[in-house]
């Protein structure tokens, strides 16, 4: 393919019917799926020379049908040879977009995990971004969905109008005639004019003027106090994790621009996930809730009437799971300096004074609480089995985790807002069905516990001196739970510099776990970091893949059997281990299969440096592909294998 050049400006002079959309105090800004606002330019590099914006919707059929051809036209332009981490062939730094393609939602209500779903499911290998405002729709005079608006690196406009002569205004042919977008970009291509540079759109019309509708029938003390309460308080209380309160009506007055924001970017509350399953505790709000949110919010806030009495936030001096049979706290406090990356902490904690339990002993609850949540980023507890008199050496570490982390037994965790999994009581794992009377994990005979903590600076030194409280069983459950903890190897994981949509893949299968037993899992825990975009997990036949089919990047997007968990957003702050209220039935011929997206570009705010590939690491600024599992596994005769989960 032949480089695009930039148009001469004698051609330029030629060309009286090119519109100028040159950059002025009026740029329209567009927010992306991480609630970052961006101006409409910024997305080019040295090596881009054309960029195409294409107006998105998750329900016009006439989107749908151009996106394959969108797909097709990003690939013959910027598709490169990769290795087999996924870098460029040539050993060089992949350069950037030579056509730079942006997706354009513009429903006013749409949220970014919507939006970030809907380029999910359809696979886009480029970045999308909302125009909430509809400032963008009318700076370029867009009038339809499907319609894209070609700009060469001086904004000015090339070609606007329909991918293609198919889709016509309620019919679609059997083939395209006329090839408007590919014709205009092989002609920016080959330094030539563009032929056809405007063409009336087809799609659905978009209403720049929507009407302004009031919603001052809405109280604060009917409709919106349940909606904080319920889904707020508990992390936007004093000490908690949330960075204000939100305990009183004028203090949700006090943020309420704030909040609008995070309500329609679907950042609060946090959970990202969707499923086609049902989660045994979700606190998204439910689409009801979030647009009754957003309209008293745009209304006049009316506080109404009878307030309803303030709910009993759990008490910080009192353990959820209740009366613990063993409480730890660090002996010494942690200093967290202001600033600067800190290596992980180690601190065992010794059971029986370090020599472990004379026989096995099973963890009925465990409750894992930071003395300084803001900035205790994670908290695992580990099975351990080295000396508990002080930090394991980088031999002991490896003796722990196994030299790719999978012979960890994570017992419990704590990550910010996550309370069900910071209490995790695994009498509340049994689900329909199961007739077990008690339940829960095994320590192992002669084991203690590690304390792995992971802090972020905040700008304020800060001294933390994290607690672990544990109940356990009366005698050996009739239930037992198990982890597993399959990360992608060290020595097999780069994410390249300036690639934006790369993608890996790993196979789950628990053959091996358990001895070709038939497991149920009760829940899912995926960890990426901070270059994370979004991550899927199906449920596949184990027999159709082998390690070149999960290395070749061209099947990553296809989908293979049920996705049992899409993260449209990976959020690094929110790690939530997802319970499922029927926990799913794997059985020895089924996997589940892993698949990753990270963007690794200056263009995602959450980018240490995009300079750079990177390496597995512990820390922030390197990278994990890791997913836990906490499963039971069943006999040959346990009469669940015939009715619970099969799908």
């Amino acid at each position: 393919m032949p480089p695009i050049i930039t148009f001469a400006f004698a051609f330029l002079l030629t060309l009286p019917f090119l519109v100028s959309a040159a950059l002025a105090d009026d740029k329209p800004m567009l927010r992306d799926i991480y609630g970052t606002s961006h101006y409409f330019d910024e997305f080019k590099d040295d090596r881009t020379e054309a960029i195409v914006f294409v107006i998105l919707d998750d329900h016009c059929p006439v989107v749908q049908k151009i996106i394959p051809k969108l797909i097709e036209l990003h690939k013959k332009y910027n598709s490169f040879e990769k290795d087999r981490a996924g870098r460029p062939a040539d050993g060089k730094p992949y350069p950037g977009d030579l056509v730079r393609f942006i997706g354009i939602y513009v429903k006013p209500d749409m949220g970014a995990k919507a939006m970030a779903a809907h380029a999910a499911e359809v696979h886009l290998p480029f970045r999308v971004l909302h125009d909430s405002e509809l400032s963008f729709v009318k700076k370029f005079g867009i009038s339809r969905l499907s319609e894209v608006t070609v700009l060469d690196p001086n904004a000015n406009i090339q070609y606007q109008g329909p991918v293609d002569y198919q889709n016509v205004q309620g019919s679609t042919k059997a083939k395209a005639n006329k090839n408007y977008l590919a014709d205009a970009l092989e002609s920016m291509a080959a330094g030539q004019p563009v032929k056809v540079s405007k063409v009336p759109s087809v799609g659905c019309k978009i209403d720049t003027d929507p009407p302004t509708k009031q919603y001052n029938n809405l109280t604060y003390s009917q409709d919106i106090a349940p909606i904080v309460q319920g889904k707020c308080q508990k992390c936007h209380e004093e000490g908690a994790v949330g960075p204000m309160p939100l305990q009183s009506y004028q203090d949700v007055v006090d943020y309420s621009s704030m909040l609008e924001e995070v309500v329609l970017d679907e950042r609060m509350p946090p959970w990202p996930a969707v499923s086609s399953r049902d989660f045994r505790h979700s606190e998204t709000l439910t689409s009801e809730e979030r647009l009754t949110f957003l309209r008293w919010l745009r209304s006049d806030m009316n506080e109404g009437e009878q307030l309803p009495n303030a709910i009993n936030l759990s008490s910080k001096q009192k353990w959820i799971i209740n009366d613990p049979d063993f409480v730890f706290t660090m002996p010494d406090p942690v200093e967290i300096p202001a600033t600067g990356v800190m290596e992980y902490v180690y601190v065992p904690i010794a059971i029986n004074g370090g020599k472990g339990f004379d026989e096995d002993r099973w963890i009925e609850a465990i409750e894992t609480r930071p003395g300084a949540p803001e900035v205790v980023h994670h908290i695992q507890i580990h099975e351990y089995k080295g000396p508990v008199d002080k930090a394991p050496t980088p031999l002991e570490q490896i003796m722990m985790y196994g030299l790719s982390i999978e012979n960890a037994r994570l017992i419990g965790s704590y990550t910010p807002g996550n309370e069900e999994e910071n209490a995790r009581d695994y009498t509340r794992y049994l689900g329909a069905g199961n007739k077990a009377k008690s339940v829960g994990m095994k320590l192992t005979k002669g084991s203690n516990l590690m304390l792995e903590m992971h802090y972020t600076t905040n700008g304020t030194t800060t001294f933390d001196k994290s607690s672990v409280a544990i109940r356990f069983a009366k005698g050996k459950p009739e239930l037992e739970l198990q982890t597993w903890f399959p990360f992608r190897k060290r020595a097999d994981m780069i994410i390249p510099s300036n690639v934006e949509n790369h993608s890996l893949q790993d196979l789950y299968h628990f053959g091996g776990q358990t001895n070709g037993k038939t497991v149920l899992v009760h829940g899912v825990r995926p960890h990426l970091h901070t270059r994370g975009k979004n991550y899927r997990l199906e449920l596949v036949d184990a027999k159709n893949f082998s390690p070149k089919e999960l290395a070749t990047y061209s099947k990553h997007n296809d989908v293979r059997g049920e996705t049992v968990l899409s993260l449209p957003i990976w959020d690094f702050n929110w790690q939530h281990l997802y319970r499922f209220k029927e926990p799913i039935l794997v059985t020895p011929d089924k996997a589940f299969l892993a698949t990753a997206y990270w963007d690794n570009t200056e263009h995602n705010p959450r980018n240490p440096n995009f300079e750079e590939d990177v390496p597995w690491g512990q820390q922030t600024e390197q990278e994990m592909f890791n997913t836990l599992f906490i499963y039971e596994i069943l006999e040959d005769n346990d009469p669940r294998l015939q009715n619970i989960g099969k799908r």
